[in-house]
């Protein structure tokens, strides 16, 4: 039973279950989306 508690945290605003390697893996994804955005917005800047 601890096996399962170590893979989920409970929102402390909701109560839900949230699972640990979703929630790194909508980081990393929220993360690459702005270091993208960021790039694509200098690319615009230096070959105009």
């Amino acid at each position: 039973m601890s096996s399962i508690t170590n893979l989920f945290r409970t929102c402390p605003v909701t109560g839900l279950k949230v699972d640990k390697n979703a929630e790194n893996l909508i980081k990393v994804n929220a993360v690459m989306a702005v270091v993208f955005l960021l790039l694509a917005s200098l690319q615009r800047w230096v070959y105009c």
